[in-house]
């Protein structure tokens, strides 16, 4: 029996699998991703942590950024400082 997977990792795993349209960059970048959650479940509590770093780490290092890239707006200062900490 295989050993079960971090749902949150594997969900996000999804998420990112149907977002990549180039077969290339999923494999360069998926791929080693999704092969290490192999045994990475644990307790409710220690899931519900990784979901939510999942959540701030996406959001601070992905979507801020591409959204300062596209917008005309910036962060508030408190925003950008508390981003950094976490990464």
């Amino acid at each position: 029996m295989p050993r079960k997977l971090l749902a949150a990792a594997a969900t996000y795993a999804l998420f990112l699998n149907d977002l990549i349209e180039d077969d290339a960059l999923r494999a360069r970048v998926l791929m080693p991703f999704v092969t290490r959650l192999e045994g990475s479940a644990d307790t409710p509590e220690a899931e519900k942590e990784r979901a939510e770093l999942i959540v701030l780490r996406t959001a601070s290092a992905i979507m801020a950024p591409a959204l300062l890239r596209t917008a005309s707006w910036k962060l508030p200062k408190s925003f950008a400082s508390s981003a950094r900490a976490t990464t």
